[in-house]
């Protein structure tokens, strides 16, 4: 059985839920129970408290973190879908006018789908949370993908790998993928893919559009993530 992100998230989020408690009962404890009124009273005391608190404040922010990565895997299973759907459209959108014998004018009308999908999905891969984005990996405040008219000419941020952020003591975790995992570079993956058929269309050339079944084909295994 495949573990994805979400379920070593959940893991490290009831860690993290339980050390806090701990840490919470310790400094109730501490707070209704006070044994000195100044540091200078009881040294030692205070030591536990200064550690403890310091401690608190650590989990609180593991806690955060936990909320971030889990709002971002979230957000990422969603955008995975949509690629996916997006991709299955494509398919039947090119094995419709694959047929030499189709009239060119359907190849046309096609193709003016096919940009709406290419626009579509660079807003997918686009998307930000608080000012990061979903797929900007190791270049998460880079937009992952620049769209570069005329046609569907692109470019992309080129990361590869997907941030990290800690959900427990010395426990990270992958908030997602970067953009070279999820939709390839300007040779392969669902954009080259879309422009390639694009092209194809336009040039009312179905042995080109034939050509690109089998790129769409490995954008579906690239999105099995």
């Amino acid at each position: 059985m495949r573990v994805t992100h979400r379920q070593i998230s959940d893991t490290s989020l009831r860690q993290i839920q339980q050390n806090m408690q701990a840490l919470q009962r310790n400094q109730a404890q501490l707070a209704t129970q006070l044994r000195f009124q100044s540091a200078g009273e009881d040294p030692a005391g205070a030591t536990d408290v200064l550690v403890l608190s310091s401690q608190l404040r650590k989990f609180e922010q593991l806690g955060r973190n936990q909320s971030v990565a889990d709002t971002r895997l979230r957000a990422e299973e969603t955008a995975v879908a949509d690629l996916q759907n997006f991709t299955t459209r494509i398919k039947e959108l090119a094995m419709s006018v694959s047929d030499s014998r189709r009239d060119g004018s359907r190849r046309f009308v096609v193709k003016a789908e096919v940009d709406q999908i290419f626009n579509a999905v660079v807003g997918v891969l686009n998307q930000s949370l608080n000012g990061e984005y979903l797929f900007g990996g190791e270049q998460i405040a880079t937009p992952p993908v620049t769209a570069t008219p005329p046609g569907l000419n692109f470019s992309t941020s080129g990361a590869t790998q997907g941030a990290a952020i800690e959900v427990a003591p010395n426990a990270y975790v992958t908030t997602g993928h970067a953009i070279a995992q999820v939709a390839g570079d300007t040779v392969s993956g669902i954009l080259a893919s879309l422009r390639d058929l694009s092209a194809a269309l336009g040039a009312d050339d179905p042995a080109a559009v034939v050509a690109t079944l089998p790129g769409i084909d490995q954008v579906f295994e690239s999105l099995n993530i």
